[in-house]
């Protein structure tokens, strides 16, 4: 198969243009004649005409995953050998972005989106998990995103090309892969992989995590210089980008990211349900910030406003008392006069007007009296209240006065 614009494959499919390659196939869009649909062709690579082991591969992945029907698995059509031998995959044709593209145009990604994302993944690498195959590369350029950014968006899982059957899917790729050898893309494989041992579904745990970390940081969660530096990072740590993102996400995502498959998910499924439950969770508004929030801050009190009616009512009681002072001793003294006279006339009964007559307004009788008998001083305003503060107080300075609660003196 030459690609070319035109060139029809299999009989019945019309080349219209490349669409990417990899290191297992071709991609180009074509057109289904015979239907006027459009379609997804995969070819091999011609560098792979002469390898058995990886036409077989090609071939088992196109009966494997084509018995997967599921909305988050991409949709295998056909199959055949062309005129070149060639070996020709026919899928659905998408119209549709990588993560990849996605995370190189737009960086990080809202954790609530971001975690609908991984929650879809997860339902189609699911339901290859429950027929018994593994994916073993689940990274960015492996997620298609169609209808990106709108309320249609979806994930499709992608290229199967190195699966590992389990179970009774096993015997359909026996001997083309060793437990031992080594399959991936370094910056997403799981540890237990690098170690030489057998993976299962939660090596694709693994991997879906640090695609899901990397869609809330932006970056990739083991960015090292070399793919051996990377490697050797994760078999016994968890990424130091955990502690950059929310709480409840960040506890999620490392229990999905334990060195030890043990400690992670049991199942795919589950890790991504608790991923869209933590990310609704810290998205949550805290309600205390809303409280906060929702009563305005009308500031502190004037220290005009604080200090006058204080200092008003003191003072005023202070004159009640000097006013009663100044008329009780004038009798006082009459009455002591009185007392002391050796034959005291009679004094007649005093005249009480039931309204007395008001004294006139320029003559302060009050006053005057007061200033010629009252011994106690004139009453002095009341000195401002002075706040002393305690010891384990420091004074704090201050662009204006402020009233403040503490001992007045």
């Amino acid at each position: 198969m030459k690609g070319t614009p035109g060139e029809v494959v299999l009989g019945r499919y019309r080349i219209e243009h490349p669409i990417g390659q990899g290191g297992f196939g071709r991609v180009f869009a074509a057109r289904q004649v015979a239907l006027d649909r459009q379609v997804a062709v995969k070819a091999s690579v011609e560098s792979g005409r002469g390898d058995p082991v990886a036409r077989e591969r090609f071939r088992r992945e196109a009966v494997l995953v084509a018995a997967i029907n599921h909305p988050n698995v991409v949709t295998y059509h056909d199959f055949g050998i062309d005129e070149d031998d060639d070996q020709v995959l026919v899928m659905e044709y998408l119209n549709a972005v990588t993560l990849l593209q996605v995370l190189r145009r737009h960086g990080a990604l809202p954790p609530i989106r971001a975690a609908r994302l991984v929650g879809q993944a997860a339902a189609g690498l699911g339901e290859a998990h429950a027929r018994g195959l593994v994916h073993r590369d689940v990274k960015p350029s492996n997620l298609l995103l169609a209808d990106p950014g709108t309320t249609a968006e979806r994930v499709k899982v992608i290229d199967f090309g190195i699966l590992r059957a389990r179970g009774s899917a096993a015997r359909e790729l026996r001997d083309l892969t060793r437990t031992d050898a080594f399959v991936g893309t370094p910056a997403y494989v799981a540890p237990e992989t690098i170690l030489g041992r057998e993976p299962d579904g939660r090596a694709d745990q693994y991997a879906l995590a640090l695609v899901a970390l990397e869609m809330v940081t932006g970056r990739r969660a083991f960015p090292a210089d070399t793919g051996a530096e990377s490697l050797l990072a994760r078999v016994d740590q968890r990424p130091a980008d955990l502690a950059a993102i929310g709480p409840r996400i960040a506890e999620v995502l490392g229990r999905a990211l334990s060195p030890d498959p043990d400690g992670r998910y049991p199942v795919i499924r589950a890790f991504a349900a608790a991923l869209e439950e933590a990310a609704a969770a810290d998205d949550a508004p805290d309600p205390g910030r809303t409280s906060r929030i929702s009563y305005p801050d009308v500031g502190p009190r004037p220290v005009e406003d604080a200090a006058t009616p204080l200092r008003t009512r003191t003072i005023s009681r202070r004159a009640v008392l000097a006013g009663l002072l100044a008329a009780l001793l004038p009798a006082a003294a009459v009455v002591g006069w009185v007392a002391g006279a050796p034959e005291p006339a009679p004094v007649p009964a005093p005249r009480v007007d039931p309204v007395p007559e008001p004294a006139p307004v320029a003559e302060p009788a009050v006053p005057e009296a007061a200033a010629a008998t009252d011994p106690v001083p004139e009453p002095q305003p009341e000195p401002a209240p002075v706040l002393v503060p305690s010891r384990s107080e420091s004074p704090r300075p201050s662009a204006y006065p402020v009233r403040r609660t503490g001992t007045l003196v």
